[in-house]
């Protein structure tokens, strides 16, 4: 009887130290697993990259901006500093919205931005520079968002008058 109960508690003793190492390995993977998604951070992302930028934008503090702007954009986002024309201004309050609309091309990302009020947004570039997304924010990569925006409305403007049509079509099909 003294064997058998020896033997029962080595069993539980087996089967709790199984039992750990399995707590252990699962938590481990767990932690490891948080860390991964901490490296991933959104804060690293186009999209929040693309965010701060223009939060930094909204409340005219170009110098925090500039952190997230590519080389080539430190230029422009020096003479929208400088207030000519109100440039600045422009920016200020505009409570942008940056959407999950994301497209990546190796070192190169667009990402969809709309305004509070509009359906319609824009894609602003970004590209990878020494490991990091940055906002390309210069005359040229404006002009190109500026053109996309019109492409988007044309077309949403064409599926609209092309649905009318379409109703105006059914509504006289059904005329005696």
């Amino acid at each position: 009887m003294p064997g058998e109960i020896q033997k029962i508690n080595s069993r539980i003793a087996g089967s709790f130290a199984q039992t750990s190492w399995m707590k252990k390995l699962f938590v481990s993977v767990c932690l490891l697993s948080l860390l991964v998604l901490a490296g991933c951070s959104s804060a690293s992302s186009p999209q929040g990259v693309l965010a701060k930028f223009l939060t930094a934008l909204e409340h005219g503090d170009i110098m925090e901006a500039k952190k997230y702007a590519s080389a080539d954009s430190q230029s422009f986002l020096n003479m929208v500093g400088e207030g000519k024309n109100g440039s600045v201004d422009v920016y200020k309050n505009q409570d942008f919205v940056v959407t999950d609309n994301v497209r990546i091309d190796g070192s190169d990302a667009k990402v969809e931005v709309k305004g509070k009020s509009s359906d319609t947004g824009i894609d602003f570039s970004l590209r990878k520079e020494n490991g990091e997304w940055k906002v390309v924010f210069n005359l040229g990569s404006l002009f190109n968002s500026a053109i996309d925006g019109i492409k988007k409305a044309g077309q949403d403007v064409r599926k609209e008058v092309g649905n009318a049509i379409d109703s105006i079509k059914t509504s006289l099909d059904s005329l005696p």
